[in-house]
């Protein structure tokens, strides 16, 4: 009778459904939803699917939500640009380039999805349209001479530190310091 639990049968019925629905339209192998109540940090809805490569269905086999360690892709253009900013390098109303959509940096080619308007765009626009070419360029110019003081940063905000969640199997986050 000592169990509490935050989630919302609703909100979870929602976001299995919603899930299931747009990895059926996307053909998609796996994909999860974790809905958090922004004001307490309570988590309303976790839901993982996988589909059954024998079956055809898709089915709940794997917590991906909490376990896997995979790169955090573009929920991780928001804290780059908080950094960005607040260390006074660059402003939202400054203009990035990002050309037709690819580019190389440091020898490795950057790619958005499609060229972005006209390719030339301010950092609120590489934020909102999730500009990969975009963010790179911005994370270059502010810390391409101070990497150290960039990945300080991050670890200021204790994203190399796992969530201390209360669900077993969470991942330690690795992000490499440059001093490593």
């Amino acid at each position: 009778l000592d169990i509490v639990t935050t989630i919302d049968i609703n909100l979870q019925d929602l976001a299995e459904n919603a899930l299931l629905r747009l990895l059926q339209e996307n053909e998609a192998n796996m994909g999860c939803v974790i809905l958090m109540e922004v004001q307490t940090g309570y988590i309303k809805a976790i839901a993982n699917l996988k589909i059954n490569q024998k079956t055809g269905v898709y089915e709940e086999s794997y917590n991906y939500a909490v376990a896997e360690l995979i790169e955090p892709g573009s929920t991780f253009k928001l804290p780059n640009i908080m950094v960005a900013i607040e260390d006074g390098n660059i402003k939202l109303s400054d203009v990035i380039v990002t050309g037709d959509g690819s580019e190389e940096i440091h020898g490795m080619t950057v790619s958005d999805v499609h060229q972005i308007d006209d390719g030339v765009v301010t950092v609120r626009e590489v934020f909102e349209h999730s500009s990969n070419v975009g963010m790179a360029k911005i994370i270059n110019k502010c810390f391409e001479n101070r990497p150290s003081m960039y990945i300080d940063r991050l670890y200021s905000m204790s994203l190399n530190q796992p969530l201390g969640i209360e669900i077993a199997g969470e991942g330690k986050p690795f992000i490499k310091h440059p001093s490593d």
